[in-house]
C-alpha cells in the first residue's frame, strides 16, 4: 500500500525570504554565561557559533555552484537570496565571536580552523554530493530553529542582550528550508544520495559540535563542572527539545518529502512577535533596524 502523499504549503503561501540587517550590540554587562546562567549550556552555544560561519560559507557556495544548471529564474532568485542570508548570518556569528575573544575564548581561532576544513570538504566532493550535504544540514537547522521557537524554557534562559540573534537566525533558517532542496532537485533529485548523505550528516555534525564544545569546555575549565553538565542536559532533555529535534528528522526519509510539508507559518509570525519584544527589554541588544529587510523574494 502506498504512503499517503503528505501536502505542503504552496509557494506563494509561504513567508517571503528575506535579507536583513542585524548588528548585535553585546556590552561589558553582558554576561560571559549568557546561556541559563550555566557555563556548560553556554559553551554549547558557543560551540555551534564557531561552527556557523564555515557551514554557512559552505551553504552559499554550494547553491551558488549549482546555479549554471537552474533554468527556473524564480529559482534562481530564491537561491541569490538564500546565499545572501547565509552571507549575513556567517558576518554576525563572526561578530559574536569577536565579542567573545575579548574574554579570552579566542572563538575566531575555532572558527577559521572550521572554514579550513569546510573549503576541503567542498574541494574534493562533486556539486551533488555537496548540495545533498547542504540539503540535510539545512533540514537540520530549520528542524533545530523550530525547536528553538517553539520552546520557550530553552529560549526564555538566554540573555535578553542575546537572545534576539538566536530568534532572528532560526526564522531565517525556517524561511529558506526548501531553497537548496528545491536547487538539489532541479540539479540530481536522487533519493538514495539524499538519504545516503543524511546519516553522514546525521554522524559528522553532532559529533563536531561535541568536540568544539568539549574544546571550549577545557579552555574555560568547566570540564569537570559536573553540576553544570547536569543542569545543561536536564533543560535539553526535560524541556522536550532534543526529542522535538530527533523526531523531526524521520520526515526527511519519505520519497515524498519537502521541507514545507511542514507549516512554520504561525511560528515564523509568532517569531516576529517575539524579537520585537527582546529588543525592548535588552537596553543594548539590537537595533530595531535589524529586521529591516534589505531584499525579499517570496518563497
Amino acid at each position: 500500500m502506498e504512503p499517503t502523499k503528505r501536502s505542503e504549503v504552496p509557494r506563494d503561501q509561504r513567508p517571503a525570504i528575506k535579507i536583513r540587517r542585524f548588528e548585535s550590540q553585546l556590552g561589558q554587562d553582558t554576561p560571559i554565561d549568557w546561556a541559563d546562567n550555566n557555563p556548560v549550556s553556554t559553551q554549547f552555544l558557543n560551540a555551534i557559533s564557531t561552527f556557523f560561519p564555515g557551514v554557512e560559507h559552505y551553504a552559499l557556495e554550494s547553491v551558488n555552484k549549482a546555479l549554471g544548471q537552474i533554468s527556473n529564474p524564480i529559482l534562481r532568485r530564491e537561491a541569490r537570496i538564500f546565499a545572501g542570508q547565509e552571507s549575513v548570518h556567517s558576518q554576525e556569528h563572526d561578530d559574536f565571536n569577536h565579542w567573545q575573544d575579548q574574554h579570552g575564548l579566542k572563538l575566531t581561532r575555532l572558527t577559521a580552523i572550521n572554514e579550513k576544513a569546510f573549503s576541503k570538504i567542498s574541494r574534493y566532493s562533486s556539486i551533488r554530493v555537496n548540495l545533498a550535504r547542504i540539503v540535510a544540514v539545512e533540514h537540520l537547522f530549520a528542524v533545530v530553529g523550530h525547536a528553538l521557537l517553539t520552546n520557550q524554557e530553552i529560549l526564555s534562559r538566554m540573555h535578553p542582550d542575546v537572545r534576539p540573534m538566536w530568534i532572528w537566525h532560526a526564522i531565517e533558517e525556517i524561511e529558506h528550508k526548501a531553497v537548496a532542496f528545491d536547487v538539489y532537485q532541479a540539479v540530481s533529485g536522487s533519493y538514495w544520495l539524499r538519504v545516503l548523505i543524511f546519516f553522514e550528516v546525521l554522524v559528522t555534525i553532532p559529533l563536531w559540535i561535541m568536540t568544539l564544545h568539549l574544546v571550549l569546555l577545557f579552555k574555560t575549565r568547566q570540564l569537570l563542572n559536573w553540576r553544570s553538565h547536569i543542569g545543561f542536559l536536564y533543560r535539553l532533555i526535560g524541556s522536550g527539545f532534543l526529542s522535538q529535534v530527533e523526531w523531526g528528522q524521520l520526515d526527511y526519509l519519505r520519497r515524498d518529502f519537502h521541507p514545507w510539508q511542514t507549516d512554520d507559518r504561525q511560528v515564523l509570525a509568532d517569531a516576529f512577535v517575539q524579537i520585537e519584544a527582546n529588543l525592548e527589554v535588552s537596553k543594548i541588544a539590537t537595533a530595531n533596524s535589524s529586521l529591516v529587510a534589505i531584499e525579499a523574494v517570496p518563497a
